[in-house]
């Protein structure tokens, strides 16, 4: 029986599954190669970071991730379709790993981050 995702190295699992599908993914993978390289390790940090913030309400992550993804949009344009995978795979692995209500929560804070950068993303290429 799975359980719900609760402690820091819990976030960890869920980060590291999910890069591994998306490092091999061949719609993802080529952003995450052009724009992380070799600098895996720091990624990863942050974004263990970040989503500490959003299960734990850490304040350690100090980053803008809008920023990022707007920035990356305009040398590798981001599409739905990008954005439509990162979130399955995202759902995929969580569902693999965990079940509960922390979990649902993580996962529907995620598609509201998706549908939020697609927004953003596509209202930054106005200007």
């Amino acid at each position: 029986m799975k359980r719900d995702i609760s402690t820091k190295d819990d976030i960890k699992l869920l980060v590291d599954q999910f890069y591994d599908h998306a490092r091999t993914d061949d719609l993802l993978s080529p952003i995450f190669d052009a724009f992380i390289g070799d600098n895996w390790a720091a990624h990863l940090s942050i974004i263990y970071q970040f989503w500490e913030g959003i299960l734990f309400g850490s304040t350690v992550y100090k980053g803008n991730p809008m920023l990022k993804h707007i920035h990356v949009n305009k040398t590798m344009p981001l599409t739905s379709e990008h954005f439509n995978r990162w979130i399955k795979l995202w759902k995929m692995n969580a569902d693999d790993l965990f079940e509960g209500e922390k979990i649902e929560g993580l996962k529907l804070r995620a598609g509201m981050i998706k549908d939020l950068m697609i927004v953003k993303i596509r209202a930054s290429e106005r200007y």
